[in-house]
């Protein structure tokens, strides 16, 4: 009786099986309010409809509760099913019911909580026969409480019971119908208990050929239909070209999924049920402009995640190509190595184009001429020159004891007129992984502009070395040990304000070894936690400026602390005291012209300040700026074409009202570039009295004037007052707006 048992049992998993197997494979789902493609649709035959009233998932569940009698012969199994029900009505628009509609529920996710899918070949938790029957039907009742479909009866009617779960997706289908929600559009979820009022609508068969003008055949094509506000998107093919939509006036269009081609003709359509269309032709043209690839010369190792420059433009008549005539204004692209460099630029007018790549818009490694032929595209490959691998500075970067600096990355830095600060990356490597920078014209060393390379390493730290001439060819910059240090901050309002400190480090290099590695143009530097503490990491041993600022909101940083620190390998402690923090509030009542307000702190004696931010202002306005440290500060306004400035003392009793003083004087401050202002002949503290021989008294914002005369003329005429001595002085424009940067440490002064 036992072998009998086992028999039974074994014949009924295979019957199981094999339901299991068909029934999966019948099932499946589909979005709301989207039309059926004939990959997706259910079969539904146009001479016979379903059995209206046919559910597949019933006949299913009696299929499973016979076996399950049988199983619980030997062990009773408990009954797994919903008590959810979603129902609905589908009708025609003339309002008789639609029977033999097909409806789809099921669970956006496809098992309950907490279930593990099972895969192919998995070892089964248990090894009792019966008890592996058991656990295959109650997943499979799980499944058919979380699945539904079936069709609607002679009423246009179903009803979805016995369902497990809050919310379903559902999909409804019938020949040569659109079945829509009776208002609205379909939701992404029905909730259970909902009743669904559906409206099947006669769709329209319309044939339609897409060709391309050249002949060329087409595989596959996408067809734009817009009706109104409504946009859908339907695939054509040769095999597959009629397109079933619902009555209306349509915009079509057609397209190719390929950016070599541009869309057709836009093309107005009438569609009405019950009326024959005729077949519609989409003609599609190709683009005019240029497509092609960056070829790379052998032995340029890209850098897989780079971006490049692709920059072009159309030349004049006589206009001729070269590497130095593009501007941050030019039309340009990005392209990426990984993507095999391809582009395709499109819409531009038929004639002489040039064609540029570059590391940015100001490093442009190569430039090409092209001819741009009117209604096609034009087939150009950009190929970089071999020479530039040749010519090229060959930079590999080592840490501690000689290792290689896997990580390190390469910038080409430059500081010139104005202290502006450029950095270009390093994109290329040869072989070897060594960095190579490629020479162009301007990046060597000149007397206004001094370039540096500076290799970054996360894990080492950082290093910098002058470019070298361009005779040598190979470098090898060594980032040594790095330490780390820890700022602590101490104060009563540390741990209240502790969002608005931030805290930079800047090398200060030895005397005459050169610039010092800079920071990167929009470093914020580091903020602190709610301990007031914070870490800087990878610091080259050496000394360094630590400067705190505090930083909100309302105006970008003020200066708190500065002080100064060795780096040694390791880990390096630092804490930082905070002064008394105060407010200052200046009250612009006198004044009625909107502009911009200037607040600086200066040292004591006035012999340097640290310039805070200009901010937007209207008249008859208050400005209120925090976090201030006790000290003199200066606040300056522009009006127009006027400037005043008024000095104040912080902490102050109250708002103070603006009193501008009336400048005859510009005042030299120090600055971190006081040494160019020594090769010029200025001091710190020296005023200048007049500006190419027009008092200071006369010009109005004269800070502004200097910067504005120094960009206009290579070089021009200061008046300068030295202990009570006034002589003329003729400076170069480049160096004296870096050394002033544009002005800013010019003080104006009665």
């Amino acid at each position: 009786m036992k072998a009998i048992g086992l028999l039974v049992i074994g014949v009924l998993l295979g019957l199981s099986a094999g339901y299991l197997l068909w029934f999966r494979g019948e099932v499946a789902t589909s979005q709301p309010g989207r039309m059926s493609s004939p990959e997706s649709a259910p079969f539904l035959p146009e001479q016979s409809a379903p059995i209206p009233g046919s559910a597949r998932p019933v006949a299913s569940r009696e299929y499973l509760e016979s076996l399950s009698e049988t199983i619980q012969g030997q062990d009773p199994l408990p009954r797994v099913l919903g008590t959810g029900e979603i129902r609905g009505e589908v009708h025609f628009e003339s309002g008789e019911p639609a029977p033999g509609a097909t409806i789809r529920l099921s669970v956006p996710t496809p098992r309950s909580a907490g279930s593990k899918p099972r895969r192919v070949g998995d070892p089964l938790p248990n090894t009792d026969l019966a008890s592996r029957v058991r656990e295959r039907i109650q997943e499979e009742q799980e499944r058919m409480a979380r699945e539904w479909e079936g069709t609607t009866d002679a009423a246009g009617q179903f009803a979805a019971t016995q369902l497990s779960g809050d919310r379903f997706v559902c999909g409804a289908y019938l020949a040569n119908h659109e079945i829509v929600p009776r208002e609205g559009a379909w939701p992404t979820s029905i909730a259970i208990g909902t009743n669904l009022d559906l409206v099947a609508k006669p769709v329209v068969k319309l044939t339609v050929a897409v060709e391309m003008e050249s002949g060329e055949p087409i595989a596959m094509a996408a067809i734009t239909c817009m009706q109104g506000d409504r946009r859908t998107l339907e695939k054509w093919t040769p095999s597959d070209s009629v397109l079933r939509l619902l009555p209306g006036d349509y915009v079509l269009t057609a397209s190719v999924d390929d950016p070599h081609w541009v869309k057709s003709e836009l093309l107005n359509v009438q569609l009405r049920a019950g009326v024959e269309t005729q077949p519609i032709r989409l003609i599609l043209k190709s683009r005019t402009g240029v497509r092609g690839r960056v070829v790379f010369p052998e032995g340029f190792g890209v850098d897989p995640e780079a971006g490049y420059f692709l920059l072009y433009r159309q030349l004049g008549s006589d206009e001729a190509v070269t590497t130095a005539n593009f501007t941050h204004n030019d039309t340009y692209e990005m392209i990426f190595p990984r993507r095999s460099a391809a582009f395709v630029l499109v819409n531009l007018s038929p004639g002489r184009w040039v064609l540029a790549l570059g590391e940015t818009t100001d490093a442009i490694l190569a430039a090409e001429e092209l001819m741009i032929a009117p209604g096609r595209m034009t087939e150009h490959d950009l190929r970089v020159p071999q020479s530039l691998v040749a010519s090229a500075l060959r930079v590999d970067v080592r840490g501690p004891g000689g290792e290689k600096a896997v990580d390190a990355r390469l910038e080409l830095h430059s500081s010139g007129g104005g202290g502006k600060l450029n950095y270009i990356p390093v994109q290329q490597r040869d072989p070897d992984g060594r960095f190579l920078v490629v020479r162009r014209p301007g990046v060597e060393s000149s007397a206004a502009t001094t370039w540096w390379l500076k290799a970054i390493s996360p894990r080492y730290g950082e290093v910098l070395h002058p470019l070298p001439p361009p005779e040598q060819s190979e470098l090898t910059l060594n980032i040594a040990e790095s330490g780390s240090l820890n700022v602590q901050l101490t104060g009563t309002k540390v741990l209240e304000n502790y969002r608005h400190f931030r805290v930079e480090a800047e090398e200060v290099p030895p005397p005459g070894s050169g610039p010092a590695a800079a920071r990167l143009p929009g470093d914020p530097g580091r903020s602190f936690d709610e301990r007031g503490s914070t870490a800087i990491p990878a610091l080259q041993p050496g000394d360094y400026a630590v400067r705190v600022y505090w930083q909100s909101k309302v105006w970008n940083r003020g200066l708190l602390v500065e002080r100064r620190v060795t780096i040694t390998p390791g880990k390096n402690e630092l804490a930082i005291p905070i002064p008394e923090l105060y407010e200052l509030v200046v009250d612009f009542e006198s004044a009625s012209v909107a502009g911009l307000c200037e607040l600086s702190f200066l040292s004591p004696g006035g012999e340097g300040r640290e310039f805070i931010q200009s901010q937007p202002w209207k008249g008859k306005e208050s400005v209120r700026f925090e976090g201030l440290a006790a000290g003199n500060y200066a606040v300056r306004i522009e009006t127009g074409t006027q400037a005043s400035v008024m000095c104040v003392e912080v902490p102050t009793k109250g708002p103070v009202a603006f009193r501008p003083i009336r400048p005859t004087r510009l005042r030299v401050v120090e600055s971190r570039r006081s040494e160019v202002l020594e090769k010029l002949g200025i001091r710190p503290g020296d005023s200048i009295v007049a500006l190419a021989g027009r008092p200071i008294s006369e010009i109005a914002a004269p800070d502004r004037a200097v910067s504005t005369l120094a960009s206009a003329e290579s070089t021009f005429v200061i008046t300068l007052e030295r202990g009570g001595r006034r002589f003329d002085l003729s400076v170069d424009s480049v160096q004296f707006r870096s050394a002033t940067e544009n002005g800013r440490f010019l003080l104006l002064a009665p």
